[in-house]
């Protein structure tokens, strides 16, 4: 009886910090999100190599992206608690270009300055040497019709022309 009463008490403690003293929002944010089908093709890929999602700024942005690699299983260059990138990733003048591409309102600040000045040439070869096989665009997250086109055609410039699929995603083979 006794036992009865101390858990009782232990869980209406648990509940009550969480409801009242937690720093978590209540309700906890929650967003419904479907796999585009496109992840599914990428998971009948074999090989080690990892993708990049773009944009990838914000919190909200990145935790769908590893919901999305639930499915497809490949590496992703950056932290789900940390802002920045690996330093290979972060240091990459072809990835800080980029980055800087996205309107600002999409993402912090992903990419730190790069301290290495390589050109964007070099910048490709060393993502291909890091075995960074695909840029997938979500074009849906860009909403600026000018930051688009300029961003699409600084990819297509590198890269050639990207496999577009329904789901609203652009993907560009680096290698």
């Amino acid at each position: 009886k006794n036992k009865f009463k101390l858990a009782t008490l232990i869980a209406s403690c648990i509940i009550f910090e969480f409801l009242f003293l937690s720093s978590a929002k209540y309700p906890i944010p929650s967003f419904l999100t479907s796999i585009p089908n496109y992840y599914y093709e990428l998971a009948k890929e074999n090989g080690d190599f990892a993708i990049i999602d773009l944009p990838a700024g914000n919190f909200m942005q990145r935790s769908r992206y590893f919901y999305f690699q639930t499915v497809h299983q490949k590496k992703l260059p950056y932290s789900f608690y940390l802002t920045g990138m690996p330093r290979p990733f972060e240091d990459n003048t072809f990835l800080h270009y980029l980055s800087d591409l996205f309107p600002r309102k999409n993402r912090e600040d992903l990419f730190l300055k790069c301290t290495d000045i390589l050109s964007l040439e070099q910048g490709l070869e060393r993502l291909r040497s890091l075995k960074l096989k695909y840029i997938i665009i979500h074009n849906n997250l860009i909403k600026d019709k000018d930051k688009y086109i300029e961003i699409h055609q600084f990819l297509r410039q590198y890269l050639g022309k990207s496999l577009d699929y329904p789901d609203n995603i652009s993907v560009y083979k680096i290698y």
